[in-house]
Protein backbone atom coordinates (compact mmCIF):
# COMPACT_ATOMS: atom_id res chain seq x y z
CA UNK A 1 0.00 0.00 0.00
CA UNK A 2 1.24 3.34 -0.65
CA UNK A 3 1.71 5.89 1.94
CA UNK A 4 -1.23 8.44 2.88
CA UNK A 5 1.24 11.01 1.65
CA UNK A 6 -1.65 12.60 -0.95
CA UNK A 7 0.98 11.49 -3.79
CA UNK A 8 -0.88 11.07 -7.43
CA UNK A 9 0.15 6.82 -6.60
CA UNK A 10 -1.72 7.21 -3.72
CA UNK A 11 -5.07 8.91 -4.89
CA UNK A 12 -5.04 6.46 -7.75
CA UNK A 13 -4.20 3.20 -5.86
CA UNK A 14 -7.29 3.75 -3.77
CA UNK A 15 -9.34 5.17 -6.68
CA UNK A 16 -8.62 1.49 -8.34
CA UNK A 17 -9.40 -0.12 -4.87
CA UNK A 18 -12.81 1.46 -4.28
CA UNK A 19 -13.93 1.33 -7.99
CA UNK A 20 -12.91 -2.47 -7.92
CA UNK A 21 -15.71 -4.81 -9.11
CA UNK A 22 -15.55 -9.02 -8.74
CA UNK A 23 -16.81 -11.67 -10.81
CA UNK A 24 -16.97 -15.15 -9.51
CA UNK A 25 -17.10 -17.44 -11.99
CA UNK A 26 -18.19 -21.58 -11.75
CA UNK A 27 -14.49 -22.37 -11.74
CA UNK A 28 -14.03 -21.40 -8.81
CA UNK A 29 -11.54 -18.46 -9.93
CA UNK A 30 -12.31 -14.95 -9.58
CA UNK A 31 -11.96 -11.94 -11.77
CA UNK A 32 -11.20 -8.37 -10.54
CA UNK A 33 -11.26 -5.45 -12.77
CA UNK A 34 -12.20 -1.65 -13.30
CA UNK A 35 -14.83 -0.66 -15.56
CA UNK A 36 -13.00 0.39 -18.26
CA UNK A 37 -15.50 3.88 -18.43
CA UNK A 38 -14.22 4.36 -14.89
CA UNK A 39 -10.79 3.97 -15.34
CA UNK A 40 -7.72 1.62 -15.31
CA UNK A 41 -6.77 -1.70 -12.73
CA UNK A 42 -2.88 -1.46 -13.25
CA UNK A 43 -2.34 -1.10 -9.72
CA UNK A 44 -5.57 -3.63 -8.67
CA UNK A 45 -3.66 -6.27 -10.82
CA UNK A 46 -0.33 -5.45 -8.83
CA UNK A 47 -1.91 -6.09 -5.73
CA UNK A 48 -3.38 -9.89 -6.80
CA UNK A 49 -0.30 -9.90 -8.26
CA UNK A 50 1.88 -9.57 -5.64
CA UNK A 51 -0.64 -11.48 -3.36
CA UNK A 52 -0.36 -14.11 -5.43
CA UNK A 53 3.31 -13.80 -5.16
CA UNK A 54 3.54 -14.19 -1.46
CA UNK A 55 0.56 -16.86 -1.15
CA UNK A 56 3.54 -19.09 -3.17
CA UNK A 57 6.62 -17.71 -1.08
CA UNK A 58 7.87 -20.24 1.30
CA UNK A 59 10.83 -19.79 2.91
CA UNK A 60 13.16 -23.34 3.20
CA UNK A 61 16.31 -23.72 4.77
CA UNK A 62 19.70 -22.85 3.00
CA UNK A 63 20.04 -25.02 -0.53
CA UNK A 64 18.97 -24.22 -4.04
CA UNK A 65 15.28 -24.42 -3.34
CA UNK A 66 15.13 -21.38 -0.86
CA UNK A 67 17.08 -19.49 -3.87
CA UNK A 68 14.52 -20.26 -6.10
CA UNK A 69 11.55 -19.30 -4.20
CA UNK A 70 13.05 -15.94 -3.05
CA UNK A 71 13.88 -15.85 -6.79
CA UNK A 72 10.14 -16.09 -8.23
CA UNK A 73 9.17 -13.86 -5.51
CA UNK A 74 11.99 -11.12 -7.10
CA UNK A 75 10.71 -11.21 -10.36
CA UNK A 76 6.98 -11.06 -9.36
CA UNK A 77 7.48 -8.16 -7.61
CA UNK A 78 9.68 -6.36 -10.28
CA UNK A 79 6.85 -6.87 -12.94
CA UNK A 80 4.53 -5.08 -10.10
CA UNK A 81 6.72 -2.40 -10.02
CA UNK A 82 7.23 -2.09 -13.87
CA UNK A 83 3.10 -2.02 -14.12
CA UNK A 84 3.08 0.54 -11.83
CA UNK A 85 5.79 2.44 -13.45
CA UNK A 86 4.04 2.58 -16.50
CA UNK A 87 7.13 0.12 -18.11
CA UNK A 88 4.51 -2.48 -19.29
Amino acid sequence: MYAGDGSSEYQEFWFEIEKAKSQYRPSQTMNFYVNPAQGHDDFLMSLALLAEAARQYSPRGLGGSHLQSTNSLIVALACCEMVLTGVV
